[in-house]
């Protein structure tokens, strides 16, 4: 049991802020296992962000579509205690400020102050999601629950993809062995459950959503490379937020 609890654990505590067991020894056996996981996190996140959202939207008069949805996007953040946007601001400022330099973009991403790019690309990332959540809560036919249940497990299974085909870029850090014990056709074996799931949720919109993910996932994937030769903790942060937004943003307009 500890062989499948631990790694269980290990990823809640690294994406979430919901309180967990706490850990006395995290083996590098943990940290590996724990990639498997990361679409059930998304799950347990979603289920509690569609919970809150059916609370709110009970006898639905009581509050607008724009108040809830910011409700909704407040639980978001706390739950994951921003870690994802933070990724984002950090990766953000870097590919402003590296000026196209792989030393200088990873310097610049350890860097705890938030620059303007960091502010900009935060922003921007919240008002989209704010106004997806308003839209799907406005419009009937989207399944409102089903997006809130699909979208964060697929946000995270998509850093199965990045890690597989990535090297870690830097020499060492708290995501550097995530892909190692793991080939990328028993990831993708493995993902096939989560995908099916996800479409089985989404329903009509399932391929679009689908489509959206695979070219968002190509287009992050070129830009680690080009820019990095990899992935690091902040990119796949950041990588999660885009592809939430950018799938619920496809999702409302499909």
């Amino acid at each position: 049991m500890t062989r499948y609890w631990q790694p269980f654990v290990y990823a809640m505590l690294m994406l979430t802020r919901i309180p967990m067991p706490r850990l006395t020894h995290i083996s590098p056996q943990v940290q590996q296992r724990a990639l498997l996981y990361y679409p059930a996190v998304g799950l347990i996140l979603g289920a509690l962000l569609a919970g809150l959202a059916a609370l709110l939207l009970w006898h639905r008069p009581l509050l607008s579509p724009l108040v809830s949805a910011s409700i909704v996007l407040t639980a978001w953040v706390l739950l994951t205690g921003a870690l994802h946007l933070d990724g984002l601001a950090d990766s953000s400022d870097a590919w402003l400020g590296g000026f196209g330099d792989r030393k200088r973009t990873l310097e610049i991403m350890k860097d705890p102050q938030a620059g303007p790019a960091a502010v900009v690309a935060v922003v921007l990332v919240l008002l989209l999601k704010v106004s997806a959540l308003a839209a799907l809560i406005e419009t009937p036919s989207l399944n409102l629950w089903a997006v809130l249940l699909a979208v964060p497990v697929m946000a995270r299974l998509a850093l199965w993809a990045l890690v597989a085909s990535l090297p870690y870029a830097r020499e060492q850090g708290m995501a550097s062995g995530l892909s190692k014990g793991f080939s990328a056709l028993q990831l993708l074996l493995l993902a096939t459950p989560w995908v099916v799931f996800a479409a089985v949720l989404l329903q009509r919109q399932a391929i679009l959503a689908l489509l959206f993910a695979g070219v968002m996932i190509l287009w992050l994937r070129h830009l680690m490379q080009q820019r990095l030769g990899g992935y690091t903790g902040d990119t796949l942060g950041a990588s999660v937020e885009v592809l939430e937004a950018g799938l619920m943003i496809a999702i409302v307009v499909g």
